[in-house]
């Protein structure tokens, strides 16, 4: 199908467009089996005593739209990573995602893969990174990484 018919399209200053619509929102956070669910699920195993806000992680990824401040996780800087999220995706997408297909051959089941690895991840962690802001790490760049049109990042 389309992307138009899935999504709301929604074209910045930048010369960008962005995705937007229920699709993605539950792909992160509106199931049981939602990267979100699975991550603070994980968290909260390892420890985390209180989770972010998502709903503020939201809001605030569409007030940012197309601005310098998008994809750029709010955590403290120094537990920031190398490069920006979305230099990550660039670099990374286009030899992640056959092996995501791969595995996961319905696109359905993509956000149930990448939520166990980020519990992996969590897990593995823990005694290095609070569980809570690790879970805000992976949401404050989950959450705008969703938005991106990959072909034209």
């Amino acid at each position: 199908m389309p992307e138009t018919a899935a999504f709301h399209i929604i074209a910045t200053n930048d010369g960008k467009q962005y995705f937007f619509g229920d699709p993605l929102n539950n792909a992160l956070a509106g199931t049981q089996h939602s990267v979100w669910s699975l991550a603070a699920g994980a968290a909260q195993h390892a420890g985390a005593k209180e989770l972010p806000d998502l709903n503020e992680i939201f809001q605030h990824t569409t007030s940012v739209l197309g601005g310098e401040q998008f994809g750029i996780p709010r955590i403290p800087e120094n537990n920031s990573a190398r490069d920006t999220p979305i230099n990550y995706l660039k670099a990374n997408w286009p030899s992640h995602f056959p092996v995501v297909k791969l595995f996961c051959p319905n696109s359905v089941d993509w956000p149930i893969l990448y939520g166990l690895a980020i519990q992996e991840a969590i897990d593995a962690g823990k005694s290095a990174l609070d569980p809570h802001l690790a879970l805000k790490i992976v949401m404050e760049s989950a959450v705008p990484m969703s938005k991106v049109d990959l072909a034209n990042p």
